[in-house]
């Protein structure tokens, strides 16, 4: 977990699959999540290839919501 002012975050990797201009959609160990955007540390804005793996700081509330820890 990290800290980035009062909001923590925990560090969560996918594999990369769609993106809107709200959500980035990964795979996390086998589940496709759409996580908000307004929830990963600094939004989400890089180019990213299809299936590639990926990793983002999201904030640990919608972690332990989605059961995203591994």
């Amino acid at each position: 977990m990290r800290g980035k002012g009062e909001q923590l975050y925990t560090e969560v990797e996918g594999v990369y699959k769609a993106q809107t201009d709200k959500a980035l959609l990964l795979n996390v160990r086998g589940r496709n999540v759409w996580i908000p955007k307004s929830q990963i540390h600094g939004g989400y804005t890089a180019q990213t290839d299809l299936d590639e793996v990926i990793r983002v700081d999201v904030a640990d509330w919608f972690v332990n919501k989605e059961n995203l820890e591994e």
